[in-house]
């Protein structure tokens, strides 16, 4: 009987352990497969200059990717249109990365 309790418990670590490294695998690779083909938004324009410039660093919350529909559903781009909104002049550069 112990022994077989034994297999059965060896067998779900060994599974765990398994599953743990595709996962640790899945979300190193992900950004690499993410940022494939990505344009580069975050270039200073001259209009910039004169902004306050904020850089937003964060992991999939922070990312635009992460949205479906590219840069709408960030926070840092709500936070950017709303200190717009009270007329503050800002640029926010998102360099969110998904899966870090």
């Amino acid at each position: 009987m112990f022994k077989i309790v034994f297999k059965y418990f060896v067998q779900t670590i060994i599974i765990i352990c398994l599953s743990l490294i595709i996962l640790e695998v899945f979300f190193h690779t992900a950004p690499l497969i993410t940022f494939h083909g990505r344009q580069k938004i975050n270039q200073i324009s001259p209009e910039d200059q004169a902004a306050v410039r904020i850089l937003a660093l964060g992991e999939s919350t922070t990312d635009e990717l992460v949205a479906l529909s590219h840069q709408t559903h960030s926070w840092p781009y709500f936070l950017e249109k709303k200190l717009k909104e009270k007329g503050y002049a800002v640029r926010i550069y998102n360099e969110g990365i998904a899966g870090t």
